[in-house]
């Protein structure tokens, strides 16, 4: 009998690896789903999309616990209870944090992939640049990044 899937684990496995090799293995990890009984597991694996360069980058730095995309994820945090208290004087302090941090996790994450192999590109970054922007004043995509699930780029 072939083991259950989890889907879970299934697609933290694929958004780990490299973009080219998704649609390969998340095709294989659906049909072993399948093959398991579980149709349901199969179809939610099948619907996954393949990460953006972009997202594939922050992907790889969230799961590797890069520290500076940990503290602007605090920042983020920070800066929308804040705007949600009004608390116009701590947002005007945290925000004048963001520019240079956000700068600190692009060259971090940069250093990081050139120690794995992989050398950013500048579309990349600008993809990353964009979703840190919206990390910060979206929680949903902060959670998406924080698990290391991001499938594309997102604007804010």
């Amino acid at each position: 009998m072939t083991p259950a899937i989890e889907p879970d684990s299934s697609v933290d496995e694929l958004y780990a690896h490299p973009p080219a090799e998704f649609i390969g293995r998340r095709d294989e990890l659906a049909t072993a789903a399948r093959a398991a009984g579980d149709s349901a597991a199969a179809a939610r694996i099948k619907a996954l999309r393949r990460p953006s360069v972009g997202a594939w980058y922050l992907n790889v730095a969230a799961r590797d616990g890069l520290t500076s995309l940990r503290e602007l994820l605090r920042l983020g945090s920070q800066l929308r209870q804040a705007q949600a208290a009004a608390d116009f004087g701590t947002l005007r302090e945290l925000a004048t944090q963001r520019g240079p941090l956000v700068g600190r996790v692009v060259r971090d994450l940069t250093a990081h992939l050139a120690q794995r192999g992989t050398r950013a590109t500048a579309a990349g970054l600008d993809e990353v640049r964009a979703t840190l922007a919206s990390a910060l004043a979206d929680p949903g995509v902060a959670d998406q990044l924080t698990t290391g699930r991001l499938d594309r780029a997102h604007r804010y």
